[in-house]
């Protein structure tokens, strides 16, 4: 896929095969492939916890319920991670995998990110946060 996209922008962007990529595809503020792919699993675990994914994907995961204890962490929505052996079908496990994934992608983020309670406003700032932390080489170069 990361192939394709690379010929994509030397097409669009009119270089030649052994120019370096990186540039264009920041031009063309496109995110690379896994940067995209978290976006994607990222999108659908913010679905999940404003209840506008299907049914059957918000019952495989847990939100993480609020503590006794006042600590800055609980101010934000987490994820619990799953707990022991999931004995499940083939069908589930591939979701509950790839779920570990999304569990760790969400608590990762940034808390200002996972307080956001719009879809649209959620996928700006999502592209926005991605994209830096994929070039982030050329972000360290401009001061703001």
């Amino acid at each position: 896929m990361q192939r394709v996209q690379n010929a994509a922008a030397r097409l669009v962007m009119d270089i030649g095969k052994y120019s370096h990529i990186t540039p264009a595809l920041y031009d063309l503020h496109w995110l690379p492939i896994h940067a995209r792919i978290h976006f994607k699993i990222l999108l659908l675990a913010f679905k999940v916890i404003h209840g506008q994914a299907p049914a059957y994907l918000s019952s495989l995961v847990s939100v993480k319920s609020k503590s006794y204890y006042s600590l800055r962490s609980n101010s934000s929505t987490r994820f619990d991670p799953p707990k022991g052996k999931m004995l499940v079908s083939n069908s589930r496990r591939a979701f509950i995998s790839g779920g570990r994934t999304t569990i760790l992608l969400w608590n990762a983020l940034p808390p200002n990110l996972r307080h956001i309670t719009s879809v649209e406003t959620f996928k700006k700032n999502l592209k926005t946060f991605l994209f830096r932390k994929a070039f982030a080489d050329r972000f360290t170069l401009i001061k703001f």
